[in-house]
């Protein structure tokens, strides 16, 4: 240490001695204790301290020499502790860190009101999931009940288009079938919006019904197919006993199955505009009873070639009176046309003697000699001598008659469309 320095510091030390003399007594109440005296005594010299620090490094103070209290701090001074603020804690990583994320994708009816929409999301591994799952979504909104019927509706348009090509429509039918083979499941259903999680590699969809389009939509197709409903039961007396007025009620009645759907969808997003009832909608079922009235008018002849034995004759006749057809004879409009077929197989190196049967049968509709429904069955039967074969054979046959005809029957009359 210099000889200046040293004198200086001495100057400082004497200075700071005469002002703790000078200063005014304390009140009695308020004795300053040892320790008190201490961190003033610890306070001059750190003050003396600086001021030295300040001459040695022209007046900036040397890093970790704290400052006087009276003093501003200085750039790249250390802040005290008391007033250093925290480092941030180290936080969790946010559920999804991806930017933009719609709000619909956490709740759909946070973007569509349910006011105003019947809404729901739905997600997936890939887009088309998760549109799948969103309509999923949307429809179970609407109950067990309303899925139930969407099957039946499912089932009615696949039974209209594959019956497209087979028969003729009048123009009304035809508008239909082009309608319905065109709509999803559930009429007025859209996805609104679809986004992609990066974070979770996971696709969002948000399925949407907006409620006053869906009153519109929905009462506007209830009254076409209403329109539909009565051209096809409007049969002029004279083809009311037919197959083709059958067909007419049968398809009448599947219509009417799907208003009922519709109007229930209605009173579920609270159509309270369109003056659509539905407890005054007529049934599908409704239909159908007329339907199955038509079915006792009507008389199907049989007319079996080859059944020495009418078991063949007996099977089909069998299922059309359980279909409820009247027996007809040879002057009947329909008839159906049986041929059995029944002839050995030889079969090298069997000692067992087998028959093979085949039969075909067509429905006929004998004003324009026009085949309504073919079918053909054909098997093996064997046994240890040919007439036992050949009765197993017959046999056979039965039992598939039984088992088959009747649901092909049924489903052709159920499915095929008029043709007027």
């Amino acid at each position: 240490m210099s000889k200046i320095t040293g004198v200086f510091l001495s100057v400082l030390l004497i200075f700071a001695f005469f002002s703790c003399q000078s200063a005014p007594a304390p009140e009695p109440q308020k004795t300053s204790s040892a320790e008190d005296r201490a961190k003033a005594d610890a306070e001059a010299s750190a003050a003396a301290m600086d001021a030295l620090a300040r001459m040695q490094n022209g007046g900036v103070p040397t890093a970790g020499t704290p400052s006087s209290g009276n003093q501003p701090a200085q750039p790249g001074a250390s802040r005290p502790a008391a007033t250093q603020p925290a480092a941030p804690a180290a936080s969790a990583p946010a559920a999804n860190p991806n930017r933009g994320e719609p709000v619909w994708v956490a709740s759909a009816e946070s973007a569509y009101p349910r006011n105003g929409y019947v809404a729901a999301t739905g997600f997936g591994n890939s887009r088309a999931d998760a549109e799948k799952n969103a309509l999923a979504a949307l429809i179970s909104i609407f109950g067990q009940s309303i899925q139930a019927e969407l099957k039946i509706l499912s089932d009615y348009r696949e039974s209209v288009v594959n019956g497209r090509s087979d028969v003729r429509q009048s123009e009304t039918v035809s508008n239909a079938i082009k309608t319905f083979s065109s709509l999803d499941s559930l009429l007025g259903a859209e996805i609104r919006d679809t986004w992609f999680d990066s974070a979770r590699n996971t696709y969002y969809a948000v399925a949407v019904m907006e409620k006053a389009k869906t009153i519109t939509l929905y009462a506007d197709t209830i009254r076409s197919n209403e329109r539909i409903i009565n051209d096809l039961v409007n049969i002029a007396g004279l083809e009311r006993n037919t197959l083709e007025a059958y067909s007419r009620y049968q398809f009448a009645a599947r219509i009417a199955d799907t208003n009922r759907i519709y109007a229930n969808i209605l009173t579920y997003v609270g159509d309270t505009t369109s003056g659509i009832n539905p407890a005054t909608m007529k049934k599908g079922d409704d239909y159908r009873l007329e339907a199955s009235n038509i079915t006792k008018s009507i008389p199907i002849g049989v007319n079996v070639t080859n059944d020495s034995q009418s078991r063949i004759s007996g099977a089909f006749r069998g299922i059309l009176t359980e279909a409820g057809f009247r027996s007809g004879g040879n002057t009947s409009r329909y008839i159906l046309k049986i041929d059995v077929s029944l002839s050995p197989v030889d079969l090298p190196g069997q000692n067992n003697k087998f028959s093979r049967y085949v039969i075909d049968a067509n429905l006929m509709d004998m004003n324009d000699d026009t085949v309504l429904l073919p079918w053909n069955i054909n098997g093996r039967e064997g046994h240890l001598n040919q007439s036992e074969a050949d009765n197993r054979a017959i046999r056979g046959a039965e039992e598939k008659i039984k088992k088959e005809y009747g649901g092909i029957l049924k489903a052709y009359l159920s499915s095929v469309l008029p043709s007027y």
